[in-house]
């Protein structure tokens, strides 16, 4: 429920098995982000850059996806919108 894509790709005709792009399924922007975005709840990486994740999404599924993001990222760095961040350097 992370993503907001389960119950979606279970109405897909052949549910998580199926096929999408020019040969299949015409996914939505917002439907392509919520899968982007389940993938790294899968894969959990140790460094995550995100550049407006959300910006196809509704403003409810927005909030509830931001709230994953931060579940995920308990323990981590946030660098946000402050370049100097990257470097170990205070933002201002």
């Amino acid at each position: 429920m992370r993503a907001h894509i389960h119950e979606e790709i279970l109405q897909f005709t052949d549910g998580y098995d199926t096929q999408v792009g020019e040969r299949g399924l015409m996914l939505s922007g917002g439907q392509k982000q919520r899968i982007s975005i389940a993938r790294l709840f899968l894969k959990n990486p140790p460094i995550l850059i995100l550049d407006e994740a959300t910006s196809a999404l509704d403003t409810l599924t927005e909030h509830d996806i931001q709230h994953s993001f931060e579940e995920l990222s308990r323990g981590a760095h946030d660098a946000g919108h402050c370049a100097p961040a990257l470097y170990g350097e205070a933002c201002g």
